[in-house]
């Protein structure tokens, strides 16, 4: 996955108002690991991002789509901040033009 499963994990828990001992309760880890997840040092398994889905609404093309877009560009990481406080459906309407634009060839 990469830096960005880490970001979206710790901006979830940030919006929600939870430490990272109750994030990784929802999910089923230790927090030392959650913290490790958090800070991008491992990567969470397939079954572990779909925990993550359940419990957050973060779809899995979504962390596909955002590792392919995400080159450590502080511009985009604020965008993609800002985009955590758009209602769910908008968030889906923009994933969706980011991967029709990926499929297209459209972004470098």
């Amino acid at each position: 996955m990469s830096v960005h499963v880490g970001w979206l994990l710790k901006s979830y828990r940030r919006r929600n108002n939870l430490i990272q001992q109750q994030m990784a309760t929802k999910i089923g880890v230790s927090r030392e690991y959650y913290s490790r997840l958090e800070r991008s040092i491992d990567q969470p398994s397939i079954d572990l991002l779909q925990k993550f889905s359940s419990v957050t609404g973060h779809y899995l093309e979504q962390f596909s789509v955002m590792n392919k877009c995400f080159k450590h560009d502080d511009e985009i990481t604020a965008m993609c901040e800002l985009c955590t406080l758009l209602h769910n459906n908008d968030r889906r309407e923009i994933v969706r033009i980011m991967k029709c634009m990926l499929e297209k060839k459209v972004m470098v």
